[in-house]
């Protein structure tokens, strides 16, 4: 079996609907927009209506972080294309680190609903002996 990409699909499936083009421009717009916010990661949770919600994978992006981290310390930063990329890579740092809280927050947040949750079954218990 041939792998489609994302505009054969859109385009076949409109080949079967009314309004093929009305469906064809909501469908190349959601896909834009749901693209765009899974390359941005803005967030360490995107939630897809139909497909579900994804996760960044904390290991990678730590992976990421220190990349980054060895290509800074790499550039020359009094070098005229020295600059540019040390602007580049240091906003990216930025926003690695950002979503790196973000995420570690999540994660913090959902261990204590764990514990608040263990916590009042174990009270439950408590109450039936």
């Amino acid at each position: 079996m041939k792998a489609k990409t994302v505009n054969q699909l859109i385009k076949d499936y409109c080949s079967e609907v009314d309004n093929a083009e009305d469906v064809e421009e909501i469908l190349s717009f959601y896909w834009s927009y749901t693209r765009k916010l899974m390359v941005n990661k803005e967030h360490p949770l995107l939630f897809l209506v139909g497909l579900g919600e994804f996760a960044i994978n904390r290991k990678k992006l730590a992976g990421k972080i220190a990349k980054t981290y060895q290509a800074i310390a790499s550039l020359n930063k009094k070098d005229y294309t020295g600059i540019a990329k040390y602007t580049d890579l240091e906003k990216r740092l930025a926003a690695y680190k950002e979503l790196q809280s973000k995420s570690h927050e999540l994660v913090h947040r959902r261990n204590r609903f764990k514990q608040a949750l263990l916590n009042d079954t174990k009270d439950q218990n408590n109450l039936e002996e």
